[in-house]
């Protein structure tokens, strides 16, 4: 993954160890809820997100 893009991951409130859910998962954009925030992340940076499920 380049530079800019975790900048840009990291900038929506996206990093490691955060627990996050999906809300809206469908043929667009997939938002996802950050505790109270909510964040809409196209597909090209949902695939660079890694996930394990807890």
């Amino acid at each position: 993954m380049s530079q800019s893009k975790k900048i840009k991951l990291l900038g929506l409130g996206i990093k490691a160890g955060l627990t996050v859910s999906i809300l809206r998962n469908r043929g667009g954009d997939i938002v996802l809820a950050l505790g109270n925030a909510r964040v809409s992340v196209g597909r090209t940076m949902a695939h660079l997100i890694k996930v394990t499920i807890v």
